[in-house]
């Protein structure tokens, strides 16, 4: 099963990938930088739920067991290879030797948000807190869209953006009037919101000549939205703004660069806080540099590679097609 390449999303995550490595490497240029997982959000909810329901559409039905299985093997590979770099390099730049074997474990079972919610200290990999929330998207969202796709569709997209509005408001209010707390940051329950305004995008296509006006606030954005400040309300932006950019891409999302850096964001971003933890003096072009070499590496040599093999399993083999269809 194949959906139809979108170059501009290639374009849109490469915006996204530079955000988020500028926020972390130059925090006074991108103060809102961070932002930018938020647009990996609405990204993801929009391309697994037009998979899913392009499946149910096409079969009748959802095979949860092949979703899955085609989410770790495009996800799992390079993860693990980078997991293996940090056992093997780790005691010489883990900032508390103590609990990298917890760290690790937890970022290849995709639980650091909760062990970051229980006060786990900042390491190279805190990070994979994001792939913790679209993981856990990834095991629920298949039975959802199984009820969802037999909802009139006005009616689940609706369904959609009513729960979208109430957790958006339910993280403001905590963060406006409770004591200072990371759960309404790093728990799904919270900040699956970017997936669910994706997901209701995919279920219901949006017709809109903003999508410009959406990526300078974007980017309006990135430079100062001040993220960890107030993210309860510019995550709010960000996730509507990426859906009319998504709905009429701008064409420099068209931009070579921009769509090659798209590509291979997903190695980028997996390495870029393991070695800004490994090379801390260097300088914020060295570390993008080399952030970028190594995700090259990982696009190319690992996911690519994990990606282009079927697998055969007791009555289901995945061909490349069904493989490949959210590499973009």
């Amino acid at each position: 099963m194949r959906l139809k390449y979108q170059p501009s999303l290639d374009g849109l995550r490469g915006l996204a990938l530079l955000s988020v490595m500028a926020f972390h490497f130059q925090r006074n240029v991108m103060n809102g930088g961070a932002l930018g997982v938020d647009v990996f959000f609405v990204l993801s909810g929009y391309l697994i739920t037009m998979l899913l329901a392009t499946e149910h559409q096409e079969t009748g039905k959802i095979e949860y067991r092949a979703f899955l299985l085609r989410r770790i093997r495009r996800l799992g590979p390079a993860l693990l290879a980078m997991l293996a770099f940090c056992a093997a390099a780790g005691p010489y730049f883990w900032p508390n030797p103590a609990t990298m074997t917890q760290d690790i474990a937890a970022a290849a079972t995709y639980t650091p948000n909760f062990w970051i919610q229980a006060g786990a200290r900042e390491s190279p990999l805190s990070h994979t807190w994001s792939l913790s929330i679209e993981e856990q998207f990834y095991l629920l969202w298949p039975p959802i869209m199984l009820w969802l796709v037999r909802l009139p569709r006005d009616r689940a997209v609706h369904g959609l953006l009513s729960v979208w509005v109430i957790v958006t408001i339910a993280r403001c209010a905590m963060t406006a009037f409770l004591p200072p707390d990371p759960a309404p940051y790093y728990l799904i329950p919270f900040h699956a919101t970017g997936l669910l305004l994706g997901a209701a995008l995919a279920l219901r296509p949006l017709r809109t000549n903003r999508g410009r006006i959406a990526l300078g606030v974007l980017v309006a954005l990135f430079i100062g939205g001040k993220a960890t400040l107030t993210f309860a309300y510019t995550v709010a932006v960000a996730e509507v703004a990426t859906v009319l950019v998504i709905a009429n891409p701008p064409a420099i999302l068209m931009n070579p660069m921009l769509r090659w850096l798209g590509k291979i964001s997903y190695g980028t971003y997996l390495w870029h806080i393991p070695l800004l933890w490994l090379l801390p003096n260097s300088g914020a072009l060295f570390l993008l540099g080399i952030s970028l070499l190594a995700g090259a590496i990982s696009y190319y040599f690992i996911e690519s590679w994990a990606t282009s093999r079927p697998v055969p399993l007791p009555g289901l083999r995945l061909k490349r097609e069904e493989l490949s269809v959210d590499e973009q």
